[in-house]
């Protein structure tokens, strides 16, 4: 890490809860090859977005749920209505 700042700044910083594992973002470990009609080719990972967007509370907030909380709260939602995911990919 050391040889990469910007690396150790990310595992470093404390990451928010998210309110459902719905309204988090989700990150593809393994880069693949993505070619285009062109032939050109580029290398990326998938992001994972959800369609709900994005919702991290404060962390009171978070800190008042039970531990269960994200897990509870997704079985609930998946009863009420299907939960949608938008596929994205990130080119470096």
């Amino acid at each position: 890490m050391g040889a990469h700042p910007a690396a150790l700044a990310f595992v470093q910083t404390p990451k928010p809860a998210p309110s459902s594992f719905a309204r988090e973002t989700y990150f593809g470990v393994t880069a693949m090859r993505f070619t285009n009609a062109l032939g050109v080719s580029r290398y990326g990972r998938y992001r994972i977005v959800p369609e709900a967007g994005i919702d991290h509370p404060d962390e009171a907030a978070t800190a008042a749920k039970p531990a269960n909380y994200l897990f509870d709260e997704l079985s609930a939602r998946i009863a009420a209505n299907p939960i949608a995911f938008a596929f994205r990919t990130t080119g470096q």
